[in-house]
């Protein structure tokens, strides 16, 4: 492999059949889509934003959304040529064969987007990653899914025989759910979990239709069991937590994810897609147009889709570093403990919060599990 540098690829498709009422992500309902023009308005974002990733190798690039499975698989298809040609043509002028090391799509596990999922692989991409989030039909009910249990399971299974790399999302901590209820969905899953699966806690955002129905989240204490169960239980079937909400098989993590968090460069192109990329030396924080028909008109004219870009100082990026690296099982750079006091770092290690290494730290379980007041009490 090459010195050169490598950047993430972040591509965002802003549509859904439905949207769920816990969903803050900025997705839209929309089945009137024309997808040439689509395409067009992509390849036209790659162009004007390419100052940002020339002369870097495509690490990895994720479809996301909205839910990015609703696209034809053409649209991918021309995606990831059009980046798997830009590594070939560094490689050409390294001497290296360059690939690009993983490339994800979502999916939902409705009828109509498992029919597609080897379409998909034929197109190029190599991990699938499924939103379930329940195997329970009325918990599949309250947060607005679209599918039933038992398309679930067809779901995994088909993403598992097609796919050799595949995850799926659950969700914890729902409005009056035990122990004993979670237990029968993590059982559930164990069967299916291939390599990765992530497991996300209920959180109400604001300006969401949970939030306006004042839907409560999961007290404390029970989150708290929920978490430990969830952990040990995985642990116990060789699925470790890299993550605060991501679980894999050892060597089996997302290369993309973990480029995020550890602070590597990442374009992101489509609706509302942020990125944090390094050119003439300078971060620089982007954000797209939120809006997809403004977005779409601006791409397809050739008119810039970027709406905020920031130049970060040494010191922002860096504590952007160290919230990143508290969310995984790494000890934080050791070229950023300078910026942090040695008397939060002892105030948060005799909590428990955090443990020395050699010549770092690393977030423990509960400062895991309480990261908000760890993030809170070694930056303030």
């Amino acid at each position: 492999m090459s010195n050169r540098g490598s950047i993430s690829v972040y591509i965002h498709w802003p549509f859904c059949l439905k949207k769920c009422p816990y969903c803050d992500f900025n997705s839209y309902v929309n089945n009137m889509v024309n997808y040439k023009q689509w395409l067009t308005a992509y390849m036209n974002a790659f162009a004007m934003q390419e100052h940002f990733f020339r002369g870097k190798y495509i690490k990895s690039i994720f479809f996301g959304g909205g839910t990015p499975s609703l696209m034809e698989p053409f649209i991918v298809e021309a995606i990831i040529s059009f980046f798997q040609q830009h590594n070939k043509d560094l490689s050409i002028l390294d001497s290296t064969n360059y690939i690009i090391e993983e490339i994800t799509l979502e999916s939902n596990p409705s009828t109509f987007e498992i029919g597609k999922f080897q379409a998909f692989k034929d197109a190029g991409v190599q991990r699938i990653s499924t939103g379930v989030q329940s195997f329970n039909e009325d918990n599949l009910k309250f947060l607005g899914r679209n599918h039933n249990a038992r398309e679930s399971l067809i779901a995994l299974e088909q993403s598992n025989a097609i796919f050799e790399r595949t995850s799926f999302d659950l969700i914890m901590g729902l409005p009056k759910q035990t122990l004993n209820d979670f237990k029968v969905e993590l059982n559930m899953a164990l069967p299916y979990i291939k390599e990765h699966i992530s497991i996300y806690q209920l959180t109400i955002e604001p300006n969401t239709p949970f939030f306006k129905k004042k839907i409560p989240e999961a007290k404390e204490d029970i989150a708290v069991e929920l978490y430990d169960f969830l952990i040990d239980t995985l642990l116990n079937v060789g699925v470790h937590q890299y993550e605060i909400s991501n679980f894999a098989k050892r060597g089996k993590e997302s290369i993309h994810n973990l480029n995020y968090w550890s602070g590597g460069e990442y374009i992101g192109i489509g609706p509302n897609a942020h990125g944090r990329v390094c050119y003439n030396k300078q971060w620089i924080a982007t954000r797209e147009l939120k809006s997809p028909t403004a977005w779409l008109n601006n791409a397809l004219e050739m008119k810039p889709v970027i709406d905020e870009h920031q130049n970060l100082s040494i010191e922002e990026r860096f504590e952007e570093m160290i919230l990143t690296s508290l969310r995984v099982d790494k000890a934080i750079p050791s070229f950023l403990m300078p910026y942090l006091q040695q008397k939060n770092v002892d105030s948060a290690i005799a909590e428990g919060l955090l443990v020395r290494t050699e010549n770092s730290i690393q977030s423990t379980r509960l400062g895991k599990a309480c990261l908000n007041y760890l993030t809170y009490l070694l930056l303030c």
